[in-house]
């Protein structure tokens, strides 16, 4: 009984960390909301300061960005 108990305590485990890993790749390779882009775009244009995330508004592109936009943008220098 104790041999049984210990293997499905295992395969719950091994169940768990699978599934969190394979949530963390989704979230890693998901990119569809603002936050996400914000850290994009930091990232493909080498920014190397988080002052330098208002390049994304006006003047340099028509529309100014969304506050979580520039969030995800920020956070990627904390």
């Amino acid at each position: 009984m104790k041999k049984l108990t210990a293997i499905l305590c295992v395969v719950c485990i091994i169940a768990f960390v699978a599934l969190f890993a394979a949530n963390a790749y989704v979230k890693a390779t998901d990119c569809n909301n603002d936050y996400c882009f914000g850290q994009q775009f930091a990232e493909y244009n080498d920014l190397k300061t988080a002052d330098e995330c208002v390049f994304a508004n006006r003047p340099n592109f028509e529309t100014d960005i969304s506050p979580e936009f520039m969030s995800g943008c920020t956070s990627s220098f904390n």
